[in-house]
Order: structure tokens, then sequence, then C-alpha cells
């Protein structure tokens, strides 16, 4: 077994080091074209997200998004797309489908 020296050991921890964004989209099941075409773009730009599907019963849910939405002075139409940023302990909040918003973010993804 080879020992490693300092910097090829650091090298390699920053080659694989995971992205500090992580992307959530709070979408409805069914029926969801902005929500469809949101997840579709984030896709084709090479954006991994997780998807949490907001079902109509699912009222408390609903009312955070919506008091999200108010705090952010829009409607709460879905998709919500939230991006947290580990490195600083930031979110970036939109809703509906925003492509300007998803390329920003492959922006801040490439290194």
């Amino acid at each position: 077994m080879t020992q490693q020296t300092t910097t090829e050991a650091l090298a390699e921890d920053v080659s694989q080091a995971p992205s500090p964004l992580r992307v959530t989209v709070y979408a409805k099941p069914f029926g969801c074209q902005p929500c469809k075409a949101t997840m579709r773009k984030l896709d084709k730009e090479g954006i991994p997200f997780n998807k949490i599907l907001v079902h109509d019963e699912e009222k408390t849910l609903i009312d955070e998004l919506k008091r999200e939405a108010k705090l952010l002075g829009v409607t709460g139409e879905l998709p919500c797309v939230v991006v947290y940023d580990a490195s600083t302990d930031d979110t970036h909040t939109w809703f509906g489908y925003q492509p300007t918003e998803i390329m920003k973010l492959k922006e801040r993804l490439q290194p």
C-alpha cells in the first residue's frame, strides 16, 4: 500500500467533494405543466435535485409553501424550488417555471 502525499490527498478530496448546493423541487403529482417543465430543464442542464410531491390533502405543507411565497411577494404557484447552500447555510427559493434561475444555478454548480 502506498502512502499519498498531503497534496495528492487534498486534490483527491476536492475532486470528489459533493456540491454544497442541494436542490429540492416541491411539485404536484399530476397535471402541473410548470412542475414538469422545471424538472425537465433541471435534468437537461444536469442539475441533480430531490423531488417532493405535494398532494392536495397535505394542508400543512401547502400552507408553509404559501407563507414562503407571501414572504417573497409572489404567488404560491408550484413548483417551489429551494436551493440550500451548505457552505453558507443560505437558501434561495423561487416559485413557478423560472428557466433564468435554473441557468444561474447551473453557473453556480460549474467548477
